[in-house]
């Protein structure tokens, strides 16, 4: 029991690791699978140990280190490459080297003597009696100072009434994330994308010269966005971290005025994003970690491998099998496409709002302008190198992007010509804009059959609804003076 205790421990300390500082950003269920998902790994681990030991205390030895090891391995490549001295160390050499010191273990435990791998245990009973006192000591503190949870609200309530339109069409909504606006794509790819903005104005767009974003990420975007508001930071600042990002996330579920307003008036909502929105099937709820169950199991090596690693095996068919971040966001988009086409096609009692939010153009580039698909471990290092290559596979990224959303239209024309269309992306392209004032600089195109637009030619992203429902809905309200957050 002695030796189990430290195994526990370290489970302990794990859990009790992430629910510091998030317990009001943590959905109930979160924690028990999370349990779930360690012990797993521990199962797993013991089972590696007892082949490779039979001796009981060099195998409760190397299944503490292993363990050890696989659960913490994702957080510990992330705080070493923070720091100044590894700060260029790769994730393929890192794990090499932790292999590496395993195997020595491994070997030095297997000459070394009972009385050693006894006195290795003390100290690593040690090292765990520390640290879970130190995790019970924070959790202590935050229960007895009532942390203040974060809540990334808006600060100017629309003030809606009700609908007072003819009728209710359908509203098809599609962000094409991290498409950079037309100004300065030709500022900093040199491509001029003139030839798809004169066939949305031909198809009935309404296509402003210089529309913008507030916010240079896609998690204070969409909030705002489906909120028709800016954000209150309450005195912070707009750097990401992993609470403002499982903040910004949950709020779309909790304050969501849009949906709310179309739900109000019997509209169907269907929404199609990596983000939990109202009425979302999960097209694509565990690609990008926005909740702290995926924070929590990016720490481990698992989840690490997935991530991230296990990117740089050279075959897209083995990367699909095993299910890297690359596999999925291929498979994403296409799931995205088939339910835009899929939504427009459904003929319904209701009216609907559809939602689609398509991770094409943003990067890694996986696709050629006629659809074709490219290898995923040479995307990556694309990605990271950035330079003229890059730029290149963008330009082709922004043609597949202009050819989805001509699908699209084509469809709409068909089966749905009364519908309102809005084309929109959440910010500039940030691998070559970021820190400049082009970042904000988007896509935005509008099309309401039967109405004219007479709005600002430098509309805001978080005017989109409001300018929708004063046309639809007959409502009135007031265009926002919104800023640039960097």
């Amino acid at each position: 029991m002695r030796k189990s205790w430290l195994v526990i421990a370290l489970l302990v300390f794990f859990v009790l690791n992430g629910l510091n500082g998030y317990t009001d950003l943590i959905r109930f269920q979160e924690p028990f699978i999370l349990i779930a998902y360690v012990l797993v790994i521990a199962v797993v681990v013991y089972l590696i140990s007892w082949m490779i030991f039979r001796r009981e205390n060099g195998r409760k030895t190397l299944f503490s280190i292993l363990l050890l090891l696989v659960v913490l391995f994702g957080k510990s490549a992330f705080i070493l490459v923070k720091t100044y001295l590894f700060s260029e160390l790769k994730a393929s050499v890192f794990l090499s080297v932790t292999l590496l010191l395993v195997v020595l273990a491994g070997w030095w435990m297997n000459k070394g003597s009972n009385e050693a791998l006894e006195k290795l245990l003390r100290y690593f009973s040690l090292l765990f009696i520390v640290l879970v006192s130190y995790e019970v000591v924070v959790w202590t503190m935050g229960v007895v100072t009532h942390r203040a949870p974060i809540n990334i609200i808006s600060f100017h309530q629309p003030a809606t009434h009700a609908w007072n339109g003819n009728s209710k069409p359908n509203v098809y909504v599609w962000l094409l994330d991290e498409y950079q606006g037309n100004n300065g794509l030709k500022e900093l790819t040199g491509f001029s994308n003139d030839h798809h903005i004169q066939y949305l104005k031909d198809q009935g767009f309404w296509v402003p010269e210089a529309p913008y974003s507030s916010y240079w990420a896609t998690v204070y975007s969409l909030p705002s966005l489906f909120n028709m508001d800016t954000l209150d930071f309450r005195g912070g600042n707009t750097s990401l971290d992993e609470r403002k990002t499982i903040s910004a996330s949950m709020g779309l579920q909790k304050h969501n005025t849009v949906v709310s307003y179309f739900q109000a008036n019997n509209y169907e909502i269907l929404t199609h994003s990596i983000f939990d929105l109202p009425g979302n099937p999960h097209t694509g709820e565990t690609l990008i970690p926005f909740k702290w169950l995926h924070f929590q199991t990016m720490k481990t090596l698992p989840g690490w491998l997935q991530l991230d690693l296990l990117m740089v095996i050279p075959s897209n068919r083995f990367q699909s099998l095993i299910g890297t971040y690359y596999a999925r966001l291929a498979k994403y988009n296409e799931l995205v496409r088939k339910a835009m086409l899929k939504d427009i096609q459904t003929t319904s009692a209701k009216p609907k709002l559809s939602f689609c939010h398509f991770l094409i153009p943003h990067p890694p580039i996986l696709k050629d302008s006629l659809g074709h698909e490219l290898d995923y471990k040479s995307a990556m290092y694309q990605l990271n190198k950035g330079g003229v290559e890059f730029r290149n596979a963008y330009i082709q990224y922004i043609a597949l992007a202009n050819q989805l959303i001509r699908e699209g239209i084509e469809e709409v024309n068909r089966k749905d010509p009364e519908a309102v269309v809005l084309i929109v992306s959440d910010h500039g392209l940030r691998t070559l804009a970021m820190g400049t004032e082009r970042l904000f600089n988007i896509q935005w195109a509008l099309r309401i059959p039967g109405q004219p637009m007479n709005e600002s030619q430098n509309p805001a992203l978080v005017n989109s609804f409001r300018i929708i429902l004063n046309h639809i809905a007959g409502q009135e309200l007031p265009m926002i003076e919104a800023g640039k957050h960097y």
